[in-house]
């Protein structure tokens, strides 16, 4: 027999409990939903401070979305002082499918700070892509902004494949905080696209 200590005061929502190894528990912060957003036909999706800020410091995002023809990718940037950063080199990226070839980039230097799939997305009934993502340490002056993610995507064939991509600020450019990102495709409009994000703790 053990004993198990309980803490003496309710939690606040989206609590769980965990315990020290001594049979002492305590309530901690799990994932929480912050934004959830449907858009047809747009430009882009930007997600502003009220979402991206210093209340949390890692965000989990889970995106599907359908470009508006054949050909498109889906790709981002970060807000710092709300403002996109649009440079040349403010950031760099990789993406390859995950069996290898068709398709698959590596950029050092890019105006772009994440593609979402290997290769294009078809945009007939059924085709697009699917997927999530890490976005760690938007408020490191230290360690840069990155994004690493996991996607499906549908090529304009209309097979599935399967992408790993990842995306980071340079390092000059680690001491700017990040409070937004953008969502959008390398050229056209995001015909359908949801993008859902949750706060870390």
């Amino acid at each position: 027999n053990y004993t198990l200590t309980f803490p003496t005061t309710a939690p606040s929502a989206d609590k769980a409990l965990i315990t020290d190894g001594s049979g002492n528990l305590s309530f901690v912060g799990t994932m929480v939903k912050l934004y959830d957003q449907s858009a047809t036909d747009v430009a882009s999706v930007t997600v502003d401070s009220t979402i991206i800020n210093s209340s949390y410091d890692n965000y989990y995002i889970i995106f599907d979305s359908v470009g508006a023809t054949d050909g498109q990718y889906l790709t981002s940037r970060l807000a710092v002082g709300g403002s996109v950063q649009t440079g040349g080199s403010y950031y760099g990226y990789e993406t390859q499918r995950v069996g290898g070839s068709y398709g698959g980039a590596n950029y050092n230097t890019s105006s772009y700070f994440a593609f979402f799939s290997s290769a294009s997305l078809g945009n007939a009934t059924g085709e697009g892509l699917q997927g999530w993502a890490i976005l760690q340490n938007v408020n490191s002056t230290v360690r840069p902004c990155s994004i690493t993610g996991l996607s499906t995507f549908y090529h304009t064939d209309g097979v599935a494949n399967h992408s790993t991509f990842g995306g980071s600020v340079t390092i000059a450019n680690r001491t700017s905080v990040v409070n937004g990102i953008q969502f959008f495709m390398d050229s056209g409009n995001i015909a359908q696209g949801n993008f859902k994000i949750y706060g870390i703790k």
